[in-house]
């Protein structure tokens, strides 16, 4: 589902900025891009309930904007947005260990799904394309011991929906039917199909 979609001619000095300090991002744009720019957005994420797609494409837009508050130059700003969702309810990123355990306790044996949003914007113009992916993942069925275990290594922390597929997170998982890069946090077929529609990657 295409959402927002404007093109532009790409001028030979231009960059591409990534509006994220996410070291998960900036390992997987390298596999597209072999030079860009890191700046961290300024805006807060929102969750709307019951509206994971809403949710990830106003985020990742107010991320975008928020970098072009101090871009001068026409370079573009690629910035995203993922969350989980699981029976109609919103999994952001737990801020501590008690509410990364209430979402492994949620997550634990069923499906669930992972929402990323794209926006590409530039200086002159604004948001100029906006998309959207989704993975659904199953959880296998965990006891108390293995989220205990999990949560002692820390890494739910900051992770979208409590864990991380490309780390400890990895043993949680049954099935994955989808974008494998879309749950690391960056739907690589996605960002280089937007990328090349705008005229940036051929």
């Amino acid at each position: 589902m295409e959402v927002h979609t404007q093109s532009f001619d790409r001028l030979n000095d231009e960059m591409l900025i990534l509006a994220s300090t996410s070291e998960r991002r900036i390992t997987l744009l390298k596999l597209l891009v072999e030079e860009f720019k890191v700046i961290k957005p300024k805006a807060s994420e929102e969750l709307i309930q019951g509206k994971p797609i809403d949710t990830v494409l106003r985020n990742s837009e107010l991320k975008a904007l928020s970098v072009l508050e101090d871009v001068e130059s026409e370079d573009l700003v690629l910035a995203a947005d993922t969350v989980v969702s699981v029976h109609g309810k919103i999994l952001g990123k737990p801020k501590d260990h008690e509410s990364a355990r209430e979402y492994l306790e949620l997550l634990s044996g069923k499906w669930h799904y992972v929402y990323t949003g794209i926006s590409l914007a530039k200086r002159s113009s604004g948001i100029i394309k906006q998309d959207y992916e989704v993975t659904a993942v199953k959880f296998r069925r965990l006891s108390q011991y293995e989220i205990y275990r999990y949560l002692v290594s820390h890494e739910p922390i900051g992770k979208a929906g409590g864990y991380a597929i490309q780390g400890l997170g990895a043993s949680l998982i049954e099935e994955i039917r989808g974008c494998y890069t879309n749950v690391i946090g960056l739907p690589l077929p996605l960002v280089k199909r937007l990328l090349s529609e705008v005229g940036y990657l051929s």
